[in-house]
């Protein structure tokens, strides 16, 4: 299959391990020509140029990946569109999908919402890993007027990655990703209070599993809450409220009922994750 990559950092240079390995062309895009120099030499490109249309085979992609910021998926979108045939099957990875799918669907007839949840704290091609999306949810966000051909496209291509493909309204992944991804990295950022130097000498595993994500890229935190808003916002209220709770159940002494509160969360997890 021949496959467009528009971004080569960590979640298109991972596709393009990815794809690469079971034989499909995939030809990717960067704006550094030294990315695009080491992506081909690393193997996660057969071909890759700052310009996709200076790309042999690029004007016959079967698949289309916009593997870019949430606030360029658009107008990049709105760039290439004029210059795809209308069979090619045009996809992204943003983490935020309402806004994006609505306007796309003027702009190309095959566009089909997409997020694969995987990551690492790293970003760039350097942070760009083989099976990063194996095991890992892999979310279609068509509309009701959406090709299902395009769809159906997408879901076998993902699966033979690992993903486990499933689809959901743009609004219904959109409220769900704030509730356990964005959310979070603010939840995460706010334990990074100035330690002590004390406090520092004794980080150790607890503490990097609970400041990961806070740590990670501030753009993508910074996209994530701009084009997201309501939704991460009404997750932070619901956290606020959490904390307000158990700060005052400790002010006045209520051991058992933060214990209760405390093994109610245990056993969340324990439903969330089976190890």
């Amino acid at each position: 299959m021949n496959i467009g990559l528009l971004g080569l950092g960590l979640i298109g240079g991972s596709l393009g391990y990815d794809l690469v390995a079971r034989h499909h062309y995939v030809w990717g895009t960067s704006r550094r020509s030294e990315t695009c120099r080491q992506a081909v030499a690393q193997g996660v490109a057969c071909v890759a140029h700052a310009d996709w249309q200076a790309i042999p085979g690029s004007d016959r992609a079967e698949v289309v990946v916009l593997c870019v910021p949430i606030d360029t998926v658009l107008p990049t979108l709105q760039a290439i569109a004029p210059h795809l045939s209308p069979a090619t099957v045009v996809t992204d990875v943003a983490s935020v999908k309402g806004f994006i799918c609505e306007a796309a669907r003027d702009w190309h007839p095959r566009f089909v919402g997409g997020h694969p949840m995987a990551g690492n704290s790293g970003h760039g091609l350097a942070a760009a890993v083989p099976n990063l999306f194996r095991d890992r949810p892999w979310v279609l966000t068509p509309l009701s007027d959406t090709d299902p051909t395009a769809v159906a496209l997408l879901r076998e291509l993902w699966s033979t990655l690992g993903a486990k493909v499933q689809e959901m309204p743009p609004a219904v992944h959109d409220r769900a990703v704030a509730r356990i991804s964005h959310g979070p990295v603010f939840v995460s950022a706010s334990a990074l209070v100035p330690p002590t130097p004390e406090a520092v000498s004794l980080a150790s595993s607890g503490f990097f599993d609970t400041t990961r994500v806070g740590g990670g890229n501030p753009q993508l935190g910074r996209l994530m809450a701009q084009y997201n808003r309501e939704a991460v916002l009404a997750t932070l209220q619901e956290n606020a409220a959490r904390l307000q709770w158990a700060t005052a159940a400790i002010e006045q002494e209520r051991w058992d009922d933060l214990e209760a509160w405390l093994q109610e969360a245990t056993h969340r997890r324990q439903t969330y994750f089976s190890t």
